[in-house]
C-alpha cells in the first residue's frame, strides 16, 4: 500500500510525497525539519514545526495512525488537538494550530487490488494436498 502525503499549506505547498506501507513492526515515517525525517519541511519557512514533530506507524491492533511527538505548537488531526489519532485515507494533519497542513491517503498497488493482499505480507502456507485447515 502506498502514503501519499500532500503538502497543502508551509513552504512546500504542492509537493507530494509517496511512499510505501511496510507491514514491519518497526517501520515509522518521521515528520519534521530534521535532516533525518522521511518527510522534511522546510527548515527556513516552516518555523512552527518541530525538527521531530510527529510520525506515522501502523499499529497491527489499531490500524494506521499518528502521533505528536512532543512537538512544541502540538498536532491536529481533522482540526482536533490530539497526541495519538487514527488517521483514515484522506484526513487532514495540521502540525500546529495555524501550521502546516498535508492530506494523508492510502492507495494500494495494482497487486493488491489483483491478489486482495497487501505485497508486504507474507502469504499464509497453504495446506497440504487433502488437508484440511
Amino acid at each position: 500500500m502506498r502514503i501519499i502525503i500532500q503538502h497543502i499549506t508551509g513552504g512546500d505547498a504542492g509537493r507530494r510525497d509517496v511512499l510505501l506501507l511496510d507491514s514491519d513492526p518497526a517501520w515509522r515515517i518521521s515528520i519534521g525539519r530534521a535532516e533525518d525525517c522521511t518527510v522534511r519541511l522546510d527548515l527556513h519557512r516552516d518555523l512552527e514545526v518541530s525538527s521531530h514533530h510527529a510520525e506515522i506507524y501502523l499499529d497491527p491492533e489499531r490500524g494506521l495512525r499518528i502521533r505528536d511527538l512532543e512537538s512544541t505548537n502540538g498536532l491536529l488531526v481533522e482540526g482536533e488537538r490530539t497526541t495519538d489519532a487514527p488517521l483514515p485515507s484522506g484526513a487532514t494533519v495540521e502540525l500546529g494550530s495555524g501550521g502546516v497542513k498535508l492530506r494523508i491517503r492510502l492507495r494500494k498497488s495494482l497487486m493488491e487490488l489483483l491478489t486482495g493482499r497487501n505485497p508486504a505480507t507474507p502469504a499464509k502456507p497453504s495446506s497440504p494436498a487433502g488437508e484440511r485447515p
